[in-house]
């Protein structure tokens, strides 16, 4: 199709949590509506935001199908509101909106959203193509040629890894031997709608060993958790991070329970790294954040995941063996092409190793839920090596990056690092979103592209060059 007037049906559904700021992202609904009305003469659909998957099923079910979807990504959801218009619409179109760095609460994180809608129509085999950007011009030809046809942008990245040699094949082999060896304890299920967090026990040539344990497990370790423990857990923290002092210790208490109960756990199952359920019963049931403690976790030495991401954890733990220094697992949440960086952010679980020493590394509160216990800070500047164990599009693959975190103040609040890729944010974003990439990718500080490359080689796997 050449021309959005040959388009007999087209639909557009806005999406989103009630847990963001829902006033700004109805303002950016109302808006795209506007102008995709001036576009599509024939455009159905509401300019009201949807918040639950079984809405998006309704909708769907009770509509003849559509040549495009448009998919508005209003705030982050996951990926169950983009599996409902498999089958249903012909192609998909995904439309996220940017956010600016304020310091303050990321308001919208639509851009994390639109990925795991991306990880999700490429397994469903949905044909899409992808915008971001604010209503307006720019947005808008990028629109006209999505609703044209124009395939998503996704260059010929998926490849052989290359030969290397050396120092980079013996740390390879040496990281394969650690994988082989680990036990990931894998503590409650990956949220629903999360599909790269699913519990994966082979990865390329390599068996994976998963200890599958109970959330219950954990909060009755968190109970058991002695007063003198307790203690030391805070010290620690305390020692770690600013402003832990000036928290009720009421409110501290069930972050620091969750941060001695995983590492008893840890001791007494031989766990190499750990990948835990966080949301929202850590919320909801311990009244508490498991972000600071999967981060103190980290810098006492095993690799801690969030949303019980278990291959997010693996490459944790492959990183941090290239580095000897800790991983940790972002989310890629802010772009501008225009100025070419890209913010990786998390909810506050980066280890307190990768703050930086010219800025306080803050106790805090959980952006959304405003609970205790996160992380407050921005990652330290330097050459940086991100990576994934990827099974986008049911295919195993290493995704790298190579890049420069820059100094800057905290983007958003929680952890954040504020990057400079080397290949540019443009083709990065375009790749990631083309590809169906997963969410998470880890950040470990150092270049390790060679290593990588020869880790793949020993893995069996293809690689995907961001």
């Amino acid at each position: 199709m050449n021309d959005t007037a040959t388009l007999t049906k087209v639909a557009a559904i806005a999406v989103g949590k009630p847990t963001f700021d829902v006033q700004l992202a109805q303002a950016n609904v109302q808006a795209a509506f506007e102008l995709l009305g001036e576009m599509v003469p024939q455009l159905s659909g509401r300019a009201e935001m949807v918040t639950e998957p079984h809405d998006v099923e309704a909708i769907v079910g009770s509509s003849s199908p559509v040549d495009v979807a448009v998919l508005i990504q209003a705030t982050f959801t996951d990926a169950r509101f983009a599996a409902a218009l498999a089958g249903w619409a012909g192609r998909v179109i995904v439309w996220s909106f940017p956010e600016q760095p304020t310091g303050e609460r990321l308001r919208l994180n639509s851009l994390c959203g639109a990925i795991l809608a991306a990880n999700q129509l490429a397994i469903d085999q949905v044909p899409a193509s992808f915008v971001h950007g604010a209503p307006g011009p720019q947005a808008q030809a990028q629109l006209a040629a999505a609703l044209a046809g124009a395939p998503a942008d996704r260059p010929a990245i998926n490849s052989a890894p290359r030969v290397t040699e050396g120092e980079a094949s013996v740390a390879a082999r040496r990281v394969v031997a650690v994988l082989r060896a680990a036990s990931v304890g894998v503590v409650g299920d990956g949220p629903d709608g999360f599909g790269p967090c699913e519990v994966v026990e082979r990865f390329g040539d390599v068996d994976l060993r998963a200890d599958r344990r109970q959330l219950d497990e954990l909060f009755a370790a968190a109970d058991a958790v002695s007063t003198d423990e307790l203690e030391a857990a805070r010290n620690v923290v305390a020692g770690r991070l600013d402003g832990l002092d000036q928290m009720p210790a009421g409110e501290t208490e069930p972050s620091l329970r969750l941060y001695g109960a995983l590492g008893a756990m840890v001791a007494q199952r031989g766990w190499s790294a750990v990948a835990t359920r966080c949301w929202p019963e850590c919320f909801t049931d311990r009244g508490g954040a498991i972000c600071s403690p999967l981060g103190m976790l980290a810098d006492d030495g095993v690799p801690g995941a969030c949303e019980a991401d278990m291959l997010g954890a693996t490459t944790m733990l492959a990183l941090g063996q290239l580095a000897g220094t800790p991983a940790v697992l972002l989310d890629l949440v802010a772009v501008d092409t225009d100025a070419d960086w890209a913010v990786l952010w998390h909810c506050g679980v980066a280890p307190t190793s990768t703050a930086d020493p010219d800025q306080p590394a803050l106790a805090g509160r959980h952006p959304n839920r405003e609970l205790a216990l996160t992380h407050q800070f921005s990652m330290r500047p330097g050459r940086i090596t991100l990576a994934r164990f990827s099974n986008s599009r049911g295919v195993d693959r290493l995704v790298y990056a190579t890049g420069e975190v820059l100094a800057s103040p905290p983007a958003f609040r929680g952890t954040s690092a504020t990057v400079r890729f080397d290949h540019g944010a443009g083709d990065v974003l375009s790749t990631v979103l083309a590809e169906g990439l997963d969410h998470h990718l880890a950040l470990v500080y150092g270049e390790f592209a060679d290593e990588l490359e020869a880790l793949a080689a020993e893995l069996g796997v293809g690689v995907v060059r961001l």
